[in-house]
């Protein structure tokens, strides 16, 4: 929808004209990684919807009333910061994938990670952490700092994603989840609160 109304803008632009001169809202100005990550999945988007529900008709009880609360977050804006837990082969992965499909299924962004490579590759479009928030390497666990600002273009594709999955995080040392606290507060709409508000599992 946004694609259409920035073509006709432009259209209309060149005539001398807005689109709210019909209107129609002005298009939404993206950054470039917001942008990429948009179209990386919208072509997806029915294969995603099908993996969605083909995930709901097997999820157990317990799995499922995790996925609607934080599905209910995600869609709703709602700050959540979700533990999920459990013993290997239990379905964590499966779970968060069939959030993320939902979630993308809808043209949503959402930023599935993990603190070491292998686990980030579980997800589609999976990215260790570190990648993610641009934590720095220091083996000192000193205290970090991350370029990203509330004005670049990862800010802008961070604080736009409707969740984000840390899987392994009790993993990452206690400089690590300051870092990347810290980067979720300072491109959030609501940095007084938790990881700026976001839905956070």
């Amino acid at each position: 929808m946004n694609h259409a109304l920035q073509e006709l803008s432009t259209y209309l632009e060149e005539h001398g004209k807005s689109p709210q001169d019909y209107g129609l809202p002005e298009p939404t100005v993206y950054s470039a990684e917001v942008e990429h990550e948009l179209e990386r999945w919208h072509p997806q988007r029915d294969a995603l919807r099908a993996r969605a529900e083909h995930a709901l008709g097997v999820l157990n009880a317990e799995q499922r009333l995790i996925f609607d609360r934080i599905v209910h977050a995600a869609l709703t804006e709602t700050p959540l910061l979700a533990f999920i837990d459990g013993k290997a082969g239990r379905g964590k992965t499966f779970l968060i994938n069939a959030i993320c499909d939902y979630l993308r299924a809808q043209g949503n962004i959402v930023l599935p990670t993990a603190t070491s490579g292998y686990a980030a590759q579980l997800y589609p479009g999976g990215r260790t952490t570190h990648s993610t928030f641009k934590v720095p390497i220091n083996d000192r666990n000193e205290l970090l700092k991350s370029p990203i600002t509330a004005r670049s273009s990862r800010g802008d594709l961070i604080n736009r994603a409707r969740a984000i999955m840390w899987d392994e995080a009790p993993m990452a040392n206690k400089a690590v989840l300051a870092c990347v606290e810290e980067v979720a507060r300072t491109v959030s709409d609501h940095p007084d609160l938790p990881f700026g508000g976001k839905v956070f599992i």
